[in-house]
């Protein structure tokens, strides 16, 4: 899951490099839907992740749990997509806006 994760990152890089080339605003609504599914798919695969969400360790401080690796890149990969997804929307409704694409 975590290397599916990466790959709809370079997606979704790809999509803002066609967008960023191009500018129409017929291709800022495509980009903004595929920004929206993209979200959603990792959503879904932060929620649904079957392997291990936190290490095991044998610390002094007992208390603090850390997420693996694997979940760490979903999650992570997973907020910084709803973020994108929240400027694309931004750009979207303020006709053109100048925060993502300059």
């Amino acid at each position: 899951m975590p290397i599916v994760a990466i790959i709809l990152d370079a997606i979704a890089v790809g999509g803002y490099v066609v967008q960023d080339h191009y500018r129409t605003p017929a291709i800022f609504i495509i980009g903004l839907a595929v920004q929206i599914v993209l979200t959603v798919i990792l959503l879904g695969m932060t929620f649904s992740y079957g392997g291990k969400r936190r290490q095991t360790h044998d610390l002094p401080f007992k208390g603090y749990h850390y997420t693996t690796l694997r979940y760490a890149i979903i999650i992570f990969s997973m907020i910084i997509n709803a973020v994108a997804t929240f400027l694309y929307l931004l750009n979207f409704l303020n006709g053109g806006s100048s925060v993502l694409f300059q």
